[in-house]
Formats: C-alpha cells, structure tokens, sequence
C-alpha cells in the first residue's frame, strides 16, 4: 500500500476518489436515504478540489483506495473503501504489519 499527499488532482484521480468515497458511503452511510446520497454528490468533486492537504491511499496495483481531507488542522473527510471478499479472505489469511503514517502537514 502506498500513502501520499497529493497536491495534483487530475480529473482520473478525483474520479477515482468520487468511487471511492461512494462506495465508502453505501457501505457506512445507512443513515442517508438514496435522495439525500444523491443530493450531496455534486459537491464532493469541489469539495475533493479545494481542500488544503490530501492524502491517497493506493493499493498494490496503483487503484486509490482510501483518501482524507485536512484543512486548517481539522479533518473535513475520511472515505474508505470497503474490502472486497477476496480482498477481506487474503487480509486474514496473510496478516502483515500495518504501514505507519506520519503526515508532515504545517499549519
């Protein structure tokens, strides 16, 4: 897994993103009706755009899997996506250390 903060955001990385975090809030989100899902979406894209410091997490093959949003020190998102089932079986299966992130992120 590769962790990074990303100053760059190309149109395929935030489209990427948009998946992740709408698979993340299908996942964690039950609380929202379909109507409400759908009426926040349009502003996810601005959202994902204009926050200060990004991070991205990607797995093996380079397919963003997690990102967050940090502005003035304060966490404004947090969106991962859920594992799939082989994905779940290989994570019990073959456990390993898990990658530590220090974020160098100055106020």
């Amino acid at each position: 897994m590769k962790i990074y903060e990303t100053g760059e955001r190309s149109a395929p990385l935030v489209q990427d993103l948009l998946e992740v975090r709408e698979k993340s809030v299908r996942a964690t989100h039950l609380f929202l009706s379909e109507e409400e899902v759908k009426k926040i979406k349009p502003y996810v894209p601005q959202a994902v755009m204009g926050v200060a410091h990004l991070l991205v997490a990607e797995d093996e093959t380079g397919t963003p899997v997690a990102f967050m949003g940090v502005e003035d020190g304060s966490l404004e998102m947090l969106f991962i996506a859920p594992l799939s089932p082989a994905a779940a079986h290989q994570e019990k299966a073959e456990p390993h250390e898990e990658p530590r992130l220090k974020p160098n992120i100055e106020q």
